[in-house]
C-alpha cells in the first residue's frame, strides 16, 4: 500500500480538523494549501507568476515580501526575454504537487471505514477531482465516488430548487457557490488553466 508524504498511513483523524462540511475534500485543502504558499512565499521560491497568483500576491502578501518577489520575476524575465516561452507558475507548481499527494492520501483513506462514514454523511467531491480520481481508485472504490458524486448533486438540486422564487435569501448565495463549486472545482484554484 502506498505511503503518505512522511511514509506513514494517512490518518482520518489528522485530516479530518482540516475538511469542509459540504465542500469538496480536495478544494479545501488545496485552498488552504494555496493560503499558506500566498502567505508564506518568497524570492527564492518563486520563478514565474500565472496572472491569478500575481493578483493573489499583490493583495494578501507582505509589501516587503510581494515587492522582493515581483522583482526577482521581473529580472528573470529579463534574463528570458530571448529564451521564449513562459515557464509555468512556481504556486501552481507547488498546489499540483500538493493536489497529486492528497489525491493520493484520498484514495487511502478510502480503505479508512471513519473516512468513508464522514464521506457519507459529509463529504463532498467537484466533478474535476472526482472525474481524475475515479481513473486513480481500485475498481472497487469506484461506487464510493460515484455515490458521493451523486448525493452531493441530489443534495445541490435540493437546495437550488429551494432557491428558485427567494432570491433574497442568504441561503441562495451560498447554495449558488457550492453548485459552482460543485461544477468547476474551487473559485481561485486554476491549476489546469494556469501555464
Amino acid at each position: 500500500m502506498a505511503k503518505a508524504r512522511n511514509g506513514a498511513e494517512p490518518s482520518f483523524k489528522d485530516v479530518a480538523r482540516l475538511l469542509e462540511k459540504g465542500s469538496c475534500v480536495l478544494c479545501s485543502l488545496l485552498k488552504r494549501f494555496q493560503s499558506a504558499c500566498i502567505q508564506n512565499a518568497s524570492a527564492d521560491r518563486v520563478q514565474h507568476l500565472c496572472s491569478f497568483h500575481t493578483w493573489a500576491l499583490a493583495g494578501a502578501a507582505n509589501t516587503d515580501v510581494a515587492a522582493g518577489i515581483f522583482l526577482h520575476v521581473l529580472e528573470l524575465r529579463e534574463m528570458r526575454l530571448d529564451i521564449g516561452g513562459v515557464p509555468r507558475c512556481s504556486l501552481c507548481e507547488q498546489i499540483a504537487e500538493e493536489e497529486a499527494e492528497r489525491s493520493n492520501d484520498f484514495v487511502l483513506l478510502l480503505k479508512n471505514a471513519e473516512f468513508r462514514a464522514w464521506l457519507d454523511r459529509y463529504g463532498a467531491l467537484c466533478v474535476p477531482h472526482a472525474s481524475r480520481l475515479l481513473k486513480r481508485v481500485p475498481t472497487g472504490d469506484r461506487a464510493v465516488l460515484t455515490s458521493l458524486v451523486q448525493n452531493t448533486a441530489a443534495r445541490l438540486k435540493g437546495e437550488l430548487r429551494c432557491c428558485t422564487g427567494h432570491p433574497e435569501d442568504r441561503r441562495s448565495a451560498s447554495a449558488l457557490s457550492r453548485a459552482a463549486e460543485y461544477l468547476e472545482g474551487r473559485r481561485g484554484l486554476a491549476i489546469k488553466d494556469c501555464q
